[in-house]
């Protein structure tokens, strides 16, 4: 089995402040912590990074000394991350069965959680990661609860978010026909009727978003073994 890992990095980070997939971390930009398991598994023959035009000659220049191993294609993004996911699409080589693709800024993910979700494209169409509510979910309009949601069968996206690659291309093409907009990949497969299986994820798998995520970032970058 082959996967062709995709990382979408072209966002500008707004809420944040800066360009958080960018930022140095012990001296090291973050996007570098969050490759580094995919760089370490067998069945990983690329990584697509996905970026601002401006910064990818940086990129490319940083990771260039770092002798990785792997192939790295370092390509430019899309206005929104549909955008950047269908560019980094186009550099997939022909022979991968599987794309993963995880956010430049979870950089706790490990590697025997993106091996459970290639396991399970085996007998599904797609596997993401996920965390179940602990919390009471209420929906509402207009700050007013409309009604209670049982939190049993609540569960929080995260990524990585694993397809069947031919599958995925019929699923991004539907949503570009179809005009759809999702914040993330399953969506579009769920729409058109793929069965995408979730697997446990981990708390510690944060994506970083606003500024006050960094200091939470660098206690777990230096405490987790």
């Amino acid at each position: 089995m082959k996967i062709s890992v995709i990382i979408p990095s072209a966002g500008y980070g707004k809420r944040f402040g800066e360009l958080k997939q960018f930022k140095l971390l012990n001296g090291k930009p973050l996007i570098c912590f969050t490759i580094r398991p995919f760089l370490e598994i067998k069945q990983v023959v690329e990584i697509i990074i996905v970026v601002q035009k401006n910064k990818i000659a940086f990129l490319r220049q940083y990771l260039k000394k770092q002798s990785y191993k792997k192939s790295i294609k370092i390509v430019e993004g899309g206005e929104k991350r549909q955008d950047s996911i269908r560019n980094g699409m186009k550099f997939v080589i022909d022979n991968s069965d599987l794309i993963c693709i995880h956010d430049a800024v979870r950089p706790f993910i490990t590697k025997d959680l993106i091996k459970a979700c290639f396991r399970k494209c085996k007998t599904y169409d797609g596997a993401i990661l996920g965390l179940k509510s602990t919390d009471t979910v209420k929906y509402s309009k207009n700050q007013v609860v409309n009604k209670t949601i049982d939190r049993n069968r609540i569960w929080l996206a995260q990524t990585p978010q694993v397809f069947q690659k031919k599958k995925l291309i019929k699923a991004i093409k539907n949503a570009q026909d179809n005009n759809l907009e999702s914040t993330d990949e399953s969506f579009l497969m769920e729409n058109i009727g793929f069965n995408i299986k979730l697997v446990e994820g981990h708390v510690n798998n944060i994506k970083i978003t606003f500024n006050s995520d960094w200091n939470l970032t660098k206690y777990l970058m230096n405490n987790i073994k």
